[in-house]
């Protein structure tokens, strides 16, 4: 049934011939599985659905339900890295403002960890992944060209807000 659905939906799906619709997908279980250990104990998984239906009615608890990270076969590769302001102002965070999967609120949050390494542009749009919704807004800053000398200033394009 979904089948069909998975080209349309993948951000790889036409731009890229010979890949199979379902990397991204896959690409996404490898980063989320192999960069924190996750339970293994089903009973973990039920008792976090239960208590997020509560919650989170709406949703009824899908969030909270096992993934496939459950039964990872490898720990993660390295530790955790350590998100700070210190470091070289080289980090550019590209947020849509209703992102669905990654609210905007986390990605401030992250700007704020970040302090004086980062610039994040937000972009007046929904859905998930910024950089390929076909907006120039958010593909201009990310995209590698010239990039400015570090003494001069930019103005943000059309439906971006620096922050």
């Amino acid at each position: 049934m979904f089948q069909g659905l998975v080209p349309q939906i993948s951000p790889v799906a036409g731009v890229y011939p010979g890949v199979p619709p379902d990397n991204a997908i896959a690409a996404a279980y490898a980063v989320s599985c192999g960069d924190a250990r996750w339970p293994h104990d089903v009973s973990t998984y039920a008792r976090n659905v239960a208590a997020d239906r509560k919650a989170y009615p709406l949703s009824a608890g899908a969030e909270a339900n096992i993934w496939p990270c459950a039964f990872w076969p490898s720990a993660p590769a390295e530790p955790a890295v350590k998100i700070t302001g210190g470091g070289p102002r080289n980090i550019l965070l590209l947020q849509n403002e209703r992102d669905p999967n990654t609210p905007i609120e986390g990605a401030r949050d992250m700007r704020k960890a970040l302090a004086n390494r980062s610039v994040m542009v937000t972009i007046t749009a929904g859905g998930h992944g910024v950089y390929f919704n076909g907006i120039p807004a958010a593909q201009r800053p990310a995209t590698p060209s010239s990039p400015p000398a570090p003494s001069q200033t930019t103005t943000p394009p059309a439906r971006a807000f620096l922050i």
